[in-house]
């Protein structure tokens, strides 16, 4: 029976967009040399005019429920992609099909879209015109991703096309099959890959919105729930 991650087949279309990381307002450095911030072109709330949103981050750092919450509020179709991904028995979707997929959505007036594909990223930032990056400590993706693995597992929450986290998944030794130790592993590469995505956005007319911290995250939350003021 196939693992419940099963990394070793998907590791290559799940990584996605040239990724990055940290708060714009200071310099950061990627391998010795030193990246100026961007500050002028990263933001904390979403625009008020965002219809087509990607949201990206590492395994458990809340990106999920944030799209959803987005998706609700503004009133578009959320879209995880890792549900059209992972079919029964966490079987991968060959690239093709799962590009056909995405395009069956991606041409609609709006959608919240979650998740780190490379086999899908230029369809998606080609018509996007906002990206949400989820940068959380490594204690704080952590404590989000064992607490929601073991209440999935505890519960035999249905994830997608029946499939299900297993506890023997969630104890295996090897970070391939265990999303725990996927993340635990995973979370300093995802963090030079955001940053990376700040420093050099992939699209001149695509906005970012950065969430570096637990701060960050209320102060977007907040905006959703502004209402609009009418003139």
């Amino acid at each position: 029976m196939a693992p419940s991650h099963s990394r070793k087949m998907t590791r290559e279309s799940r990584e996605t967009i040239d990724d990055a990381d940290r708060a714009p307002s200071i310099l950061r450095m990627v391998g010795g040399s030193t990246i100026a911030p961007v500050s002028s072109q990263v933001v904390v709330q979403l625009p008020r005019d965002a219809r087509r949103i990607i949201f990206r981050g590492a395994s458990g750092s809340g990106k999920s429920t944030m799209a959803r919450r987005v998706a609700a509020s503004i009133g578009v179709p959320f879209v995880e992609l890792d549900s059209i991904y992972h079919q029964a028995g966490w079987t991968p979707l060959p690239d093709g099909r799962f590009r056909a997929r995405v395009l069956e959505f991606a041409d609609m007036p709006g959608w919240a879209v979650c998740g780190n594909y490379r086999a899908v990223a230029d369809i998606l930032v080609d018509r996007a015109d906002a990206l949400v990056v989820f940068d959380l400590s490594k204690r704080v993706v952590m404590g989000r991703v064992v607490r929601r693995t073991l209440q999935r597992a505890a519960l035999r929450k249905e994830l997608w096309n029946g499939n299900r986290e297993r506890w023997r998944s969630i104890v295996s030794r090897d970070p391939e099959t265990s999303i725990i130790l996927w993340a635990w592993t995973t979370h300093g590469r995802k963090h030079d890959e955001m940053l990376r995505l700040i420093a050099a956005p992939p699209s001149d007319d695509l906005r970012l919105v950065h969430i570096a911290s637990l701060a960050d995250e209320r102060l977007f939350y907040a905006g959703l729930c502004r209402p609009t003021v009418s003139s």
